[in-house]
């Protein structure tokens, strides 16, 4: 099996990473049978524990990440559980039970204050397999191929800011190698079957219909626009930190996700290289993020697949004459519609009624789900304009707007 030829060392891009911190760059060299070869990085303040600390990033990596070329490149934990995979790092040393045979594939050295080494690594891997998703069953999440017809979310890739007078289009033109990172993690995020919104496309399209301003404050408010009007579910910053030795040279890219609609961050990463005798940084960073991705995007996934939580505010037009006690075409009064209408439709029928009155109604902590019975995408907007529909077919005309996951209702007549 080919693979990216490198030399052992890492890049300590946190100076006080700690002993339980791994590597974590792992790939397979060879199947036997039921055993598999991987090459391990291992990194410790002390030399005797590097090979250890290599064992365990291999096992910690293949639970918690994937492998290519192994279990389909999907990590072999189900469901998450501590009592099981801790005792594989541990005192307890389960790891140890599924190694055949360890080999120094380069000396292990020096860098800083920190001991680092790479081996050659024979365990029992069918054995393991069966034995993890025996205790925490087969994983369902980001790797999996899922149902074509569920909808994922949608991911925008913009660069960080370290100035908020910058914008997102100054820094991805005048930042090479941001630029290249940016572009590696939104090719990685299509391989997954993620539809991206492409930067470019959005600002372009926005420039056909807005004039952009050059004071700060408008530069912020347009990015902050762009973003909105993506129609990305979620939007992703990337950092780029990068390190050089002699020929070598290494990456650190760092990734926020935030749920566009409320801002909530919905993931954190920090992808680390190895050091590579390469400068092609495209190449780093497209083996970095192939690595590192899946687990990041788990996060994203597990919090897409939650329902948001939203409030609705229903208001009675100061020139209606009606009141949210009168009764609409069906019999029933309007404030009791529009309750029975979010038991059937809200997440699991969750939601609470904060307060009810002739002219106001308001429903907090409204679950509003990311698809609709039909498996359809659904967003703040088109519940809402459900709700709508469902009063109208009543006889109750309404007008609504909505702000991130807050909707407003404003009741006009009833029949």
């Amino acid at each position: 099996m080919k693979r990216i030829s490198f030399i052992v060392t890492f890049l300590l891009f946190l100076s006080n990473i700690s002993a339980q911190d791994y590597i974590k760059d792992v790939s397979i060299v060879s199947t036997e049978g039921m055993n598999a070869t991987f090459l391990s990085a291992g990194i410790s303040a002390n030399k005797k524990d590097v090979e250890q600390n290599a064992i365990e990033s291999l096992f910690h990596t293949l639970f918690f990440d994937g492998v290519e070329d192994v279990n389909d490149g999907i990590r072999l934990l189900g469901s998450e559980k501590p009592s099981y995979t801790n005792a594989f790092f541990n005192t307890s040393k389960r790891c140890l039970n599924y190694v055949v045979d360890v080999k120094e594939s380069d000396k292990i050295k020096k860098m800083g204050n920190k001991y680092q080494g790479t081996f050659n690594i024979t365990i029992r891997l069918k054995a393991l397999i069966k034995d993890v998703q025996k205790n925490t069953g087969v994983y369902a999440g980001a790797g999996v191929a899922r149902e074509s017809t569920a909808p994922r979310p949608r991911i925008m890739v913009v660069p960080f800011k370290n100035d908020e007078s910058e914008s997102f289009e100054n820094i991805l033109k005048n930042d090479w190698e941001l630029s290249v990172a940016v572009a590696e993690i939104e090719k990685g995020f299509q391989k997954h079957d993620i539809e991206t919104k492409s930067f470019k496309a959005v600002t372009s399209g926005t420039k056909r219909r807005v004039q952009f301003a050059d004071n700060a404050n408008v530069a912020n408010s347009n990015d902050r626009q762009l973003v909105l009007n993506s129609d990305a579910d979620v939007y992703v910053e990337v950092r780029l930190n990068k390190q050089s030795s002699g020929n070598s040279n290494g990456i650190s890219i760092i990734v926020d996700a935030y749920e566009t609609a409320t801002g909530d961050n919905w993931g954190h990463d920090n992808f680390i290289s190895m050091m590579y005798d390469s400068n092609n940084l495209s190449q780093i960073c497209a083996k970095v993020v192939s690595d590192k991705l899946p687990g990041f995007l788990e996060q994203i996934v597990k919090n897409y697949d939650k329902p948001a939580s939203g409030l609705i505010e229903v208001n009675v037009s100061d020139d209606a004459m009606v009141t949210l006690r009168d009764r609409c075409k069906n019999g029933l009064r309007l404030s009791d519609v529009i309750q029975d209408w979010l038991a059937e439709n809200a997440y699991n029928g969750v939601y609470n009624t904060q307060d009810i009155v002739d002219e106001t109604a308001i429903f907090d902590h409204v679950q509003i789900p990311r698809v609709d019975k039909n498996n359809k995408r659904m967003n703040a907007d088109r519940f809402a304009g459900m709700l709508s529909d469902a009063l109208y077919e009543v006889g109750v005309e309404t007008r609504f707007i909505t702000s991130g996951y807050n909707i407003m209702i404003t009741v006009l007549s009833i029949e």
